[in-house]
């Protein structure tokens, strides 16, 4: 009788065993494994990027400079921006960006160069000055 008794545990738990994977594979298959949204693909990668941002104010009087010609001297062609009325500008450039100098221009000003090396700065959040011409 006992051996009996053990052949119904062994059946029961191989039983168990068997519905529980089968049940678990079907609630896999019928989770997501068919959605593709979240797939890696080139179309859906983003390229890292680096945020330079800052406002260009008058060296003396530290007003704020509307319509500042910037120049964001990068690998390949130079990015051209131009501050708002609040003196700001902002770009993305490639996270592998080593160096980046910003050229500021303004009639009435002398022109500005502003060097900085990104291995050490992460992102750029400056205040720029720019001298009135004497």
């Amino acid at each position: 009788m006992s051996s009996f008794s053990n052949i119904r545990v062994w059946l029961l738990t191989i039983t168990t065993t068997i519905a529980l994977t089968v049940l678990g594979v079907n609630e896999i298959l019928s989770n997501n494994y068919n959605d593709t949204s979240n797939s890696i693909t080139p179309e859906n990668i983003k390229p890292r990027t680096r945020s330079i941002s800052a406002i260009v104010q008058d060296k003396v009087e530290k007003k704020i400079l509307k319509d500042v010609e910037v120049t964001i001297i990068v690998s390949g062609a130079p990015k051209l921006k131009r501050t708002g009325s609040t003196g700001y500008f902002d770009l993305e450039i490639p996270y592998d960006t080593k160096k980046v100098t910003i050229e500021l221009r303004k009639e009435g000003y002398h022109n500005e160069s502003y060097p900085f090396n990104l291995m050490i700065d992460q992102d750029i959040t400056e205040i720029l000055y720019m001298e009135k011409i004497q």
